[in-house]
């Protein structure tokens, strides 16, 4: 009985605090209403009075202004989101949903575009549909890319066989290539090309399209400057250049800007303990995404050689995560100033630096702090449990 008559007080609680939330915001928005029927009164009596030129000019401004005042409040006072495609190889690693989220529910980017990349792109269509509309953020057009091979199987093939690929209700384009170029030159902005996986679409896409090159830049998750994976002193091969060194060379010599997030920064991109509790356990009632994270992640358990192992737990290292922070603009809060760097990528997939001969590129080699990787992390855990998306 008691705990009967708590809970009815603890509801009750709530009603009267989502009315008042209610309230409060039609009241605001009433305020707002009002404030700007006044503007808009003080400009049509300009309009009616004013005899001059000159003072319908002084109308026109103060409506703008009005105007201005109101989308501004409308939109939170943010400033123009970046275009954005991702090309991704979705299926094979761990790391490219979290980067995709990441960019998804980022307040500053505006992905118009996911292309699949590498191996069977329709299968990693199928993954990316699946993914997506599990995470309840499907309302973005997915493009295939250019097969590279369609007897590979990668982890998540299987899990996305069941999905229909033309149910998904964000569109799906044969040509990814083709839609691709034709989202970046409708763009009146500059738009952001986020690679996460092996550059093998970038041929086509330059040789078809080289006006592309004018509108657009890029940001990869690629190569190894003086490091290898888990920290080796003995650089490595980076497995994204290594499927394609001829295609990463390309894009590095295209003469469009590129920034790079080499091994060197993204093997310290890993789950820190409060990040992964958030993830895992904290948010998984606030939205999907933790929840496709945590059904993705149980497939890809056995075979992840790429971990950070410690005493109590096996932690995957997010090496995509870290080329999605580059484009934000808090990034300059967690990793140091950029280096510009002249590239050579050799036939075995290596990235050398060669003053002479090396296509200028701009490379993220360190965190600004010793806790800043960590501290990213937690940010963007929080940003994957915000319940506010943007389509």
């Amino acid at each position: 009985f008691f705990y009967h008559n708590i809970t009815n007080i603890a509801n009750a609680h709530e009603t009267v605090k989502r009315i008042y939330l209610i309230k409060s915001r039609q009241y605001i928005q009433s305020r707002d209403a009002i404030r700007r029927h006044r503007y808009f009164c003080c400009c049509c009596k300009l309009f009616r009075s004013s005899r001059s030129q000159q003072m319908w000019k002084v109308a026109l401004l103060f409506w703008a202004a009005a105007m201005s005042t109101s989308c501004n409040d409308l939109h939170g006072g943010e400033g123009r989101r970046k275009p954005v495609i991702i090309d991704t190889d979705i299926g094979s690693f761990h790391d490219d949903f979290p980067a995709i989220a990441l960019a998804l529910l980022s307040r500053e980017l505006d992905v118009r575009l996911l292309v699949t990349c590498s191996d069977d792109t329709r299968a990693r269509a199928a993954v990316a549909g699946k993914l997506l509309t599990l995470a309840g953020i499907s309302h973005i057009p997915i493009g295939i890319g250019v097969p590279t091979d369609h007897t590979t199987e990668r982890p998540l093939f299987g899990w996305a066989s069941d999905f229909v690929l033309s149910s998904y209700v964000g569109g799906v384009y044969e040509d990814g290539i083709a839609k691709m170029a034709e989202v970046i030159l409708r763009s009146e902005d500059t738009v952001e090309i986020l690679a996460l996986g092996p550059l093998t679409n970038f041929p086509r896409l330059l040789s078809e399209y080289p006006e592309v090159v004018r509108k657009a830049r890029v940001t990869a998750m690629a190569g190894a400057i003086d490091i290898g994976y888990f920290h080796s002193p003995v650089v490595s091969a980076e497995y994204n250049v290594v499927l394609c060194p001829a295609c990463a060379d390309r894009v590095m010599r295209a003469g469009w800007r590129v920034q790079l997030a080499p091994l060197d920064i993204c093997v310290d991109a890993s789950f820190s303990p409060s990040a992964s509790w958030k993830l895992f356990v904290g948010c998984r009632s606030a939205n999907n995404v933790s929840t496709a994270l945590v059904q993705t992640f149980g497939y890809f358990f056995p075979f992840w050689p790429f971990m950070i192992h410690d005493n109590w737990h096996v932690n995957p290292v997010l090496y995509d995560v870290v080329a999605t922070l580059m484009l934000l603009s808090d990034s300059g809060e967690y990793l140091a100033e950029h280096e510009e760097l002249r590239i050579v990528t050799d036939e075995a997939g290596y990235t050398r630096v060669d003053e002479t001969a090396g296509a200028l590129v701009e490379v993220a080699l360190r965190w600004k702090e010793p806790r800043a990787s960590e501290m990213f992390m937690d940010h963007m855990a929080d940003i994957l449990c915000s319940t506010h998306h943007h389509p």
